[in-house]
């Protein structure tokens, strides 16, 4: 794949990632009370160098967040408490346990104890130097 090719589907990811979270943030000021969340980093598919990984992940409720369950492939790694507010920015740090393609899941509580369904993105992590990430430019 060329860089014209990576570059275009980076663009892509990044504009559906900000179509998701306009649209679930839409969905809190219509009065959900459910909590979402979603994961903005690592974008689904990403390749990455077998290694820590930065994760960031957002989560909004009407009644606020609580705090974010985290999962790696389906096994609770932990939790983070969050700040206050009805939309909240965490950052996680994960490290896959061996190469190959792991799931990277968020579930966020409300205030009230209410969850969000369950959202995950999967992602390959590569041995050695591998590719070079494929994470859109900041």
């Amino acid at each position: 794949m060329d860089g014209r090719t990576m570059a275009r589907r980076a663009s892509a990811s990044s504009l559906a990632a900000a179509l998701v979270a306009w649209s679930l943030a839409a969905a809190l000021v219509a009065g959900a009370t459910k909590p979402v969340a979603w994961i903005d980093q690592p974008l689904p598919g990403s390749v990455l160098p077998l290694g820590p990984t930065s994760v960031t992940i957002h989560a909004a409720s009407d009644v606020g967040i609580a705090k974010v369950r985290l999962l790696g492939d389906g096994i609770p790694v932990g939790e983070l408490p969050a700040p206050p507010g009805d939309l909240v920015t965490l950052d996680w740090t994960w490290v896959p346990p061996a190469p190959g393609i792991h799931l990277l899941t968020v579930v966020a509580d409300g205030t009230d104890g209410s969850p969000s369904d369950p959202v995950s993105v999967a992602v390959t992590f590569l041995e050695g130097d591998g590719p070079a990430p494929t994470a859109p430019p900041s």
